[in-house]
């Protein structure tokens, strides 16, 4: 069986500080909600309909036939996904790529050279200053045989981008997914439409934005950060980019953010209390 179907409501979101708000929409009434678990990912989707044949139930089989095929195919947890064969190519000749799987890989490049190697989707078994692996003409090739990926670090961000594009395809202007907590969300064009993310881990903290992906990471070991959030275009980037920022000095975060143009909040805990350190890109976002 593919989910574990259920429609749910607001209360269902207020608890995760996730409660669907649009500013300047007509008859937020006739949002649709749909809510389940593929393959142990949870989804919530909320949309506005923009045709009558945007049905709960065709939703519904789309949004689950999105996570099922991204998990099998990019999770190293099934021996016959796409990432496992070539993880299994114990080669340095070229492999070639799916358009998906070649946007993925580009992506992971971007994210270790950005994080000087620290965002580690590639394995290797020898270390050098090399990059892992060389990509052109829709083909990539190793830069040792041992190399290895592994996605699961931006697949639940990946899930919420793939949803989107289905959801832009059927022209639906108004939409909030999150996929285990990561979100992707667009707004009306119309008007002043906006939605609000709360976070009740911190007080009363949120964020009003139109449309894009958001994230949030915290950190692996104890540390004084309490939570980084990333706002970006992309919810694989934001879903990596937020993990990492958590587990980063402040400092170092900052500077990556700022050189690199990320928008990014990192909360710390210092003896004055909680206290907030944005990138310079976060307020152009931010309503």
């Amino acid at each position: 069986m593919l989910a574990n179907l259920g429609k749910t409501y607001t209360k269902w979101l207020a608890l995760l500080g996730l409660a669907f708000f649009v500013s300047g929409c007509s008859d937020t009434s006739e949002t649709e909600q749909i809510a389940g678990q593929v393959l142990g990912y949870d989804y919530h989707v909320e949309f506005l309909p923009a045709h009558p044949n945007h049905t709960e139930a065709r939703v519904i089989q789309r949004v689950q036939g999105i996570l099922q095929y991204v998990a099998t195919q990019y999770s190293v947890a099934y021996p016959q996904s796409e990432v496992e064969r070539f993880n299994q190519w114990r080669s340095t000749e070229s492999f070639v790529l799916t358009r998906e799987l070649e946007g993925l890989l580009r992506q992971s490049l971007y994210l270790h050279d950005l994080s000087d190697g620290e965002i580690q989707m590639f394995h290797s078994d020898v270390h050098d200053n090399r990059a892992p692996v060389r990509i052109y003409n829709h083909q990539i090739v190793k830069a040792d045989e041992t190399v290895s990926v592994n996605l699961e670090g931006m697949l639940q961000g990946h899930m919420a981008d793939r949803i989107a594009d289905i959801l832009d395809l059927m022209n639906v202007q108004t939409y909030r997914i999150s996929i285990d907590n990561h979100l992707r969300v667009r707004s009306p064009k119309r008007g002043r439409g906006y939605q609000r993310i709360a976070f009740p881990s911190l007080d009363d903290f949120y964020i009003d934005i139109r449309d894009g992906a958001v994230s949030s990471g915290i950190p692996e070991q104890d540390s004084p950060i309490e939570k980084a959030i990333v706002i970006h275009d992309n919810a694989a980037m934001a879903q990596a980019l937020a993990e990492w920022f958590a587990n980063t000095p402040v400092d170092k975060a900052m500077a990556v953010a700022n050189a690199n143009d990320l928008s990014m909040i990192v909360f710390v805990r210092e003896d004055s209390g909680l206290t907030r350190y944005t990138s310079r890109a976060f307020a152009d976002v931010v309503l």
